[in-house]
């Protein structure tokens, strides 16, 4: 952020009217007059936030089940880790 006095030293260099014509938006403004980039950096810090919750909350399930597969097992092939691959051999359905 600019000082007064840098601000009007700018102003004097560009040749401007006042300290605000040197405010400008990226990408302009929306319909009510909301800054387009920081409406983008707000959307795109929730996408990422959610994207990595679900990322972690997905990995402590996966080693959770995994884990409880693995002690239930105790050397032969349980119900679960049987049904996981039960779609192995038709790799089209479960690309459909």
């Amino acid at each position: 952020m600019l000082t007064e006095a840098q601000c009007k030293e700018v102003v004097q260099k560009k040749g401007l009217q006042s300290c605000r014509d040197l405010e400008y938006n990226w990408l302009g403004t929306d319909d009510q007059g909301r800054d387009v980039v920081a409406r983008l950096i707000y959307g795109f810090r929730i996408s990422v936030l959610f994207g990595l919750s679900l990322t972690i909350i997905s990995s402590i399930i996966g080693v959770a089940a995994g884990g409880v597969q693995g002690i239930s097992a105790a050397g032969s092939i349980s119900e679960s880790s049987a049904s996981s691959r039960s779609g192995v051999p038709f790799p089209r359905c479960i690309c459909c």
